[in-house]
């Protein structure tokens, strides 16, 4: 049982179409490259919710969706010619927040380059209004991570290194 239908895109430029899908059953992302002679690639196991997670057709590769009610996350690969494997290369996420939208925003981080950019808000109590705090511009490093081992830790990973950020932040601008 698939989540959606496959993509099939050439994805390590050799012409010769791809596929990539998720299996609901396992809870993963498969994988099959021509370059590698349709073997089967596998993610770890990804927590995954109902029908509101999808694989799409990037630029340079594929991204995972996963949406959830007030919040939701992203992630990108693409082909590493050198490795010859399919790399993790950014995550992003977004949240609605709370009732009074406290902790709404995005952030997001590129893998290639470690960098980390945060826009988010925070609820004043003093104010009684929703500010915008100044965005977040900082050095995150996540280490390498392909596709064979990509599961959901590295986004929690991230999502919790991008919390701690907008909570440092937060105690900065909103007293």
């Amino acid at each position: 049982m698939y989540a959606q239908e496959k993509l099939v895109a050439d994805l390590d430029g050799d012409k010769i179409a791809d596929t990539v899908f998720l299996d609901v059953n396992s809870s993963r992302i498969v994988c099959k490259l021509s370059s590698s002679g349709f073997k089967i690639i596998k993610s770890g196991e990804l927590d995954l919710i109902g029908d509101q997670n999808s694989i799409t057709k990037t630029k340079s590769g594929f991204e995972l969706s996963v949406s959830f009610m007030r919040a939701g996350h992203a992630c990108q690969f693409r082909y590493d010619a050198t490795t010859k494997k399919i790399q993790l290369i950014g995550m992003s996420e977004y949240a609605f927040g709370n009732a009074a939208n406290d902790g709404s925003g995005k952030g997001s981080v590129n893998l290639l380059t470690n960098m980390y950019i945060g826009e988010w808000n925070a609820y004043d109590e003093k104010k009684q209004k929703l500010v915008k705090l100044p965005i977040i511009k900082q050095k995150m490093v996540l280490g390498k991570i392909y596709l064979e081992k990509f599961e959901s830790k590295a986004v929690e990973d991230f999502a919790v290194r991008s919390s701690v950020l907008y909570e440092e932040q937060k105690s900065l601008f909103v007293k």
